[in-house]
Parts: structure tokens; C-alpha cells; sequence
């Protein structure tokens, strides 16, 4: 069996007020629960309006679609 430690790090940068980027980290509730591990990262959308919401959506929507 691999493990694999992940973590998460987002900076604002030098040119955007706020950080628009999210990170989705997933593990299924039944027997596939060993085997199996959903990581998403979402990059911000260059400080558009609404970027922070759309880059939480695309993560949500991504992890609800693999576990169908």
C-alpha cells in the first residue's frame, strides 16, 4: 500500500486583494475508502468578480461528479 501526505498553501500574490483559489480533499465514505483519494486545486480566476465562488464551485461540482 503507497501513502501519500498532501497539504495546502495559497498566497494573494502582489496584484489581487483577495485569493481566489480553493482545495478540495475528498475521501469516499464506503470500501473504497482505502484505496481511493480525490485532490482538486482550483486556481483563482485573476481577480474577476465572483472568481472565489467560481473556484469553489468547480471543486464542489468535480468531487459530487467522480463519486457518483
Amino acid at each position: 500500500m503507497v501513502r501519500a501526505v498532501a497539504g495546502n498553501l495559497t498566497d494573494v500574490g502582489r496584484r489581487r486583494p483577495e485569493n481566489q483559489d480553493y482545495f478540495g480533499d475528498f475521501e469516499p465514505d464506503d470500501a473504497l475508502r482505502e484505496l481511493v483519494r480525490l485532490v482538486i486545486v482550483a486556481d483563482g480566476v485573476g481577480g474577476h468578480k465572483g472568481g472565489r465562488l467560481a473556484s469553489r464551485l468547480a471543486v464542489d461540482v468535480v468531487a459530487e461528479s467522480y463519486y457518483l
